[in-house]
């Protein structure tokens, strides 16, 4: 079946989605905060109190590290002045970056396994939601933080 013409292509269901802020008021600890719903899955987990904000950061640590080397997300180039450097020093630095989080993957499989090592990455790299219940969701955090050595 042809696509009507004036339909567009938005490829995936996730690249799709639109997202909504709604303004959420909870008592917090010193009154009244404020918190916007509706943003990214680890978000929505934090917002609805699944996990904690600790365990929230080392989600975001964790997407960053896997961002850092390439794995997920696309990197723009920079326009900056050109940086003069020994093209086989920036090169160990790279390959240094990626054997750690080669090292951080199998550490988790040894660790919670590699079904929940994919669901973790699947979490916080294509927004997908871990499961209908969270078992095992904040056992695997803890496990993650303790291996990327619990600093922020």
């Amino acid at each position: 079946m042809k696509k009507p013409k004036d339909s567009i292509d938005i490829g995936t269901k996730e690249l799709g989605r639109h997202y909504k802020i709604v303004p959420k008021i909870t008592r917090g600890l010193y009154g009244l905060n404020g918190k916007v719903m509706d943003e990214t899955e680890i978000d929505r987990l934090l917002l609805n109190d699944t996990i904690t904000t600790t365990q929230h950061a080392t989600l975001e640590m964790f997407f960053a590290r896997l961002h850092k080397v390439g794995f997920v997300g696309l990197k723009s180039p920079s326009y900056d002045s050109p940086i003069h450097a020994d093209a086989s020093a920036v090169g160990d630095k790279k390959a240094h970056t990626i054997r750690g989080v080669v090292k951080l993957i199998d550490m988790l499989d040894n660790s919670v396994g590699r079904d929940v090592r994919v669901k973790l990455v699947r979490l916080v790299c294509e927004d997908r939601v871990w499961g209908d219940n969270n078992d095992g969701l904040s056992e695997a955090i803890v496990e993650l933080d303790k291996i990327m050595g619990g600093r922020r």
